[in-house]
């Protein structure tokens, strides 16, 4: 006969089950990565820069909400607004207060591939944080531990 106790046990233990099988089960490759973007749809990216001189280290953070307005042809037409902004600057290890205005709302579009078409904003210092976004997916399918080169990725190594 079956007691309340053991039942419960018995539904505690199958919440505790493992809900995806072994990586055997996983889809068969290849594969085509790419976003799915809707319109209507919320993400956020938060990024930081920081620049260190011998003497001082000057802190930027910005938060940006990127809303997608529409999508067209596989490319996402997508709003970008900050939402947070932090500044400072440290000299000596003493923190002072940086007045920082955020910029205006930006547009994007972003390929479904990740390849980002365009950015309204001119300065490409204001866009930075826009092509940390884009992340370049390949444009074939992919199959398990498959790697690709990522053009922005690779500039920026560059540079740095």
């Amino acid at each position: 006969m079956l007691t309340r106790r053991s039942i419960l046990i018995g539904l505690g233990a199958s919440a505790c089950a493992p809900r995806f099988g072994p990586l055997e089960q996983a889809p068969p490759t290849p594969l085509a990565l790419g976003w799915r973007l809707v319109p209507g749809d919320l993400f956020a990216l938060l990024a930081r820069i920081e620049r260190r001189t011998p003497t001082r280290t000057e802190l930027r953070s910005e938060e940006w909400t990127f809303r997608v307005v529409e999508v067209d042809r596989g490319i996402a037409r997508i709003e970008a607004r900050v939402t947070a902004l932090g500044a400072g600057l440290t000299e000596e290890d003493l923190i002072l207060d940086t007045p920082a205005t955020p910029s205006p709302a930006t547009e994007l579009a972003l390929g479904r591939d990740g390849r980002l078409h365009g950015v309204s904003d001119p300065s490409f210092v204001a866009s930075l944080p826009h092509y940390a976004l884009a992340l370049a997916l390949p444009t074939g399918p992919v199959a398990l531990h498959d790697e690709w080169v990522d053009p922005i990725g690779t500039s920026a190594a560059t540079l740095l």
